[in-house]
C-alpha cells in the first residue's frame, strides 16, 4: 500500500512538469467559470436571431473596462457560416496622420497570435477568421473570446466586462447566480 502511494505521488509530480498548474491557468479557469454562460448565451441568441443572411448587428463586443483599450468583438456573416473576430490593437485611437497613442506590448501581441489572431495592426485591429459548423460549438467560440480577453487584456474573474450585442442586449436569467 505504501509503495503504491509513493508511486502515485511521483507519478503526479512527473505530470506536473508536463501539465504545469500555474496561477494563469487557475486564473483563466475562474475567469471562464465566471463569464462563459453569459458569452455562450449571447452567441446562441445572436446566431439564432432572425434572418441569418443579414449580418448587420449580428455581433458581440466584449470590453474590459479596467484596460485602457481592451476589447474583443466577433460577428457572424455569410448566413452564419463564417465568423470574424477582432482584438483591439489601439489603431483606432489615433487619426491616420497622427502617431499611435496606444499599442499592445509585444508579449500581448504574441499571446493573441498564439490564439490565431493576425499580428498586423498597420490598418486596423488584429483579426481572426473562422468557419462556423452547421451546429456551432458556442462553448468553443466563447472560450476563444475569453482566452483573448484574458491573455491580451488581462481580464480575470473580478473584471467587470461590458457586453454590446444588439440581438442579445441583456444577461439571460439562466446566467445570473442565485444565492
Amino acid at each position: 500500500m505504501y509503495c503504491r502511494a509513493v508511486f502515485l505521488a511521483f507519478l503526479l509530480l512527473g505530470l506536473m512538469d508536463v501539465f504545469p498548474v500555474t496561477a494563469e491557468t487557475i486564473d483563466f479557469k475562474k475567469f471562464r467559470a465566471q463569464f462563459r454562460c453569459e458569452v455562450v448565451n449571447r452567441l446562441e441568441r445572436i446566431y439564432g436571431f432572425g434572418d441569418r443572411s443579414k449580418h448587420q448587428d449580428r455581433f458581440l463586443s466584449i470590453t474590459v473596462p479596467e484596460h485602457r483599450h481592451g476589447y474583443v468583438q466577433c460577428m457572424f456573416y455569410e448566413g452564419g457560416r463564417k465568423l470574424i473576430c477582432e482584438a483591439a490593437s489601439g489603431f483606432f485611437l489615433s487619426k491616420p496622420e497622427e502617431p499611435r497613442l496606444y499599442r499592445l506590448s509585444d508579449e500581448k501581441i504574441d499571446q493573441l497570435r498564439s490564439l490565431g489572431f493576425s499580428d498586423d495592426d498597420s490598418r486596423g485591429n488584429f483579426r481572426h477568421y473562422s468557419d462556423v459548423e452547421s451546429s456551432p460549438n458556442f462553448n468553443r467560440i466563447a472560450d476563444f473570446l475569453l482566452a483573448a480577453l484574458h491573455q491580451g487584456y488581462d481580464a480575470n474573474a473580478q473584471s467587470r466586462l461590458q457586453f454590446n450585442a444588439p440581438f442579445a442586449p441583456n444577461t439571460a436569467t439562466t446566467c445570473i447566480p442565485v444565492g
